[in-house]
């Protein structure tokens, strides 16, 4: 990545990081919370509810770093594991929707 601000293709986001064993259905300010001793966390992605597992992206590499080395955490009597990120943003080379959209609505002329 250049000056641009923008992440080269395939490069996993070094400010973000994986935390497994979650609580089942913890709220996602509860985890948040527990990790601003780190940094700023600007966001939370969890597919589901019950999912297990998240990822936090923090402000800055060094927060997430920081989050990393402290090593497992506790929260609700679980013992979180903390890890680097290795998923990438960018899909590119995938298609979403390759059939064509049934509902899709004649234009009129």
């Amino acid at each position: 990545a250049g000056g641009d601000g923008k992440k080269a293709a395939g490069v996993a986001d070094p400010a973000r990081i994986w935390v497994g064993n979650l609580p089942a259905e913890i709220e996602a300010d509860v985890v948040t919370a527990a990790f601003t001793k780190f940094g700023e966390v600007t966001r939370f992605q969890r597919r589901n509810p019950t999912a297990r597992f998240c990822f936090l992206t923090f402000a800055s590499a060094d927060a997430a770093k920081a989050a990393v080395e402290s090593g497992p955490i506790e929260l609700d009597g679980e013992e979180l594991t903390v890890q680097q990120s290795t998923a990438t943003r960018v899909r590119a080379d995938r298609v979403r929707n390759t059939r064509p959209n049934r509902r899709q609505v004649p234009q009129e002329e």
